[in-house]
This record gives structure tokens, C-alpha cells and sequence, in this order.
């Protein structure tokens, strides 16, 4: 799960309702175009279905077919609808939920593990304006201690 903070960047790298670059997943050119660049079989690339609402997500935790889950950028037990119902399923056993964060958040506080993750001046990487322009933003100082970089 990836939240608000790079909710445009999801978009656009295939983390949200669409396949990278804002490809539908249900154009069968764009999977296609997408499986010649990766070079892997159209199969690869998830097209059979309408992409996973975020609440389902917690619906199939809640059912244990889904017993991982890692989150970053986000804080579900602050953010979504529904809020007793995330926060029950947060810690519950069928699940196994890992949090990347900078901070002890209140879904931090909910895991079963927390990765200490680099702040946005710590680490480089790229941002979108509103305007779809896509910046590059060179890291400012090293992570505190113990952090580390997405990759």
C-alpha cells in the first residue's frame, strides 16, 4: 500500500488503478505494449481484473487470503474509511504487516515489524506537479542513523 504522499507517482509507475503511464489495464494494447518493453509474457503483467480497492485489500486480510502486507507512505489506521475496522485488522494474526516509516505512526505502532525508512531530503528520487512534470530531487543530507533508501 502506498498512500497520498505519492499518489500521482502510483499512478504513473503502475501502483494505482493503472499500469504504468497511466496504461488501462483493460486496453489489451497497453498490456501488450508494456509486456514487448519488460520482455515477459503478457500473463505477467495483472489485466485479468479490475485493480484491488484499497478497503478490499483489508476485507481480504480480514479473511486471511491475504497474510502479508507491507505499507509505506501511508497511514491506514489515521487515513482510510472505516477507521475500527482497519485498526482491528492491523494486528490480528492471519495478517503479517510490515510498516516502513520515518516515525512511530499510529499504523507503525499497529505492525508486526517496522523498517526505518529515509525521510524525502535523505534519500534521491523523483516527484510529479500537478502539471505531470516530473522532477528529479537529489538527496540533501545522509539518512539519520538506521534509515535506509527505497530501492
Amino acid at each position: 500500500m502506498n498512500g497520498q504522499p505519492s499518489a500521482q507517482n502510483n499512478r504513473e509507475t503502475g501502483c494505482g488503478p493503472a499500469l504504468p503511464g497511466f496504461r488501462n489495464w483493460d486496453n489489451p494494447e497497453h498490456v501488450a505494449e508494456l509486456a514487448r518493453w519488460w520482455n515477459v509474457e503478457q500473463a505477467v503483467i495483472p489485466h485479468w481484473a479490475p485493480p484491488t480497492h484499497t478497503m478490499q485489500l483489508f476485507w481480504y486480510a480480514e479473511q486471511a487470503s491475504i497474510g502479508f502486507l507491507w505499507i509505506s507512505g501511508t497511514s491506514p489506521a489515521v487515513c482510510m474509511p472505516d477507521l475500527t475496522r482497519v485498526r482491528d485488522t492491523l494486528p490480528d494474526e492471519q495478517c503479517f504487516v510490515v510498516m516502513s516509516d520515518a516515525y512511530l505512526t499510529e499504523t507503525a505502532q499497529l505492525a508486526d515489524v517496522v523498517l526505518p525508512a529515509a525521510l524525502w531530503a535523505e534519500k534521491t528520487g523523483t516527484f510529479t506537479n500537478v502539471d505531470r512534470t516530473v522532477h528529479l530531487q537529489e538527496k540533501a543530507v545522509e539518512p539519520h542513523p538506521g534509515r535506509r533508501e527505497d530501492k
